[in-house]
């Protein structure tokens, strides 16, 4: 009798450690250092609402993502950079009512007595195909032959980018005077026009360009020129330059 109770001992006691070995965690085959695995494998995926505006059925893309390119996103491999003309703006701004009928497709930049401060800027992924001064001079005589004007040997002035208070800061720019006929009569003209070649990121280069044009209904007022030139801002994407000393 005793015998058989302690074999009962023994054979409860061996099925109470085998159930415990059997809740305890046990190695996963993928781990070799023999460590029990903390990785759940059987949570079921993110729930999304149904009216989520940011849901979406791409498994790469996470809920509130966009498809859409971020505004500092640049262009694509093969895609050309796109120049961007210069703003030409004046600090004294521009005039609500001008004495002479505007150039068309030109921005009027102010006004001062009989004359009228034009502008025309442009842009060009292409690189200049002359220098600065020779592309200038050829732009300038451009416009003049539109208005039917003599040409004359262009001269240096000075057109502004900046000013520190003290001195105004600029870049050179082919000009000369000429006459136009029209139905209200002649009109004197000062032009200004300068091409700059602006570096690219990707090592090429662009072209940007701005004529501006003093139109004047009598005598050429050269009051008014230096007036309004003095609030012209050209936004060239070029550096200062001295009066006279063009770049190479």
């Amino acid at each position: 009798m005793t015998g058989s109770r302690a074999g009962a001992l023994a054979v409860g006691l061996a099925l109470a450690v085998l159930g415990a070995g059997a809740c305890t965690g046990s190695a996963t085959p993928e781990d070799p250092t023999g460590a029990a695995s903390a990785t759940r494998t059987d949570r079921p995926p993110a729930e999304v609402p149904a009216d989520d505006p940011t849901a979406s059925d791409d498994p790469e893309r996470p809920p509130g993502g966009s498809d859409e390119p971020t505004a500092g996103a640049s262009a694509g491999p093969g895609e050309a950079p796109t120049a961007a003309p210069p703003e030409v703006t004046s600090l004294g701004g521009a005039a609500g009512a001008t004495p002479l009928v505007g150039r068309s497709g030109w921005q009027v930049v102010g006004a001062s007595g009989a004359c009228v401060l034009s502008s025309r800027a442009t842009a060009d992924p292409a690189a200049p195909t002359a220098g600065p001064r020779d592309a200038s001079a050829a732009l300038l005589a451009e416009t003049v032959a539109a208005d039917g004007g003599d040409l004359t040997a262009p001269r240096d002035v000075l057109l502004p980018l900046l000013a520190d208070g003290v001195t105004r800061q600029g870049v050179n720019a082919a000009a000369q005077d000429w006459t136009v006929t029209t139905p209200r009569g002649e009109v004197r003209v000062r032009g200004a026009a300068r091409v700059v070649r602006v570096p690219t990121f990707e090592g090429d280069a662009s072209t940007q360009s701005v004529v501006l044009a003093l139109d004047c209904a009598g005598p050429l007022d050269e009051g008014a020129w230096q007036r309004l030139l003095a609030d012209v801002r050209a936004g060239l994407a070029a550096p200062a330059e001295e009066l006279g000393t063009w770049p190479s």
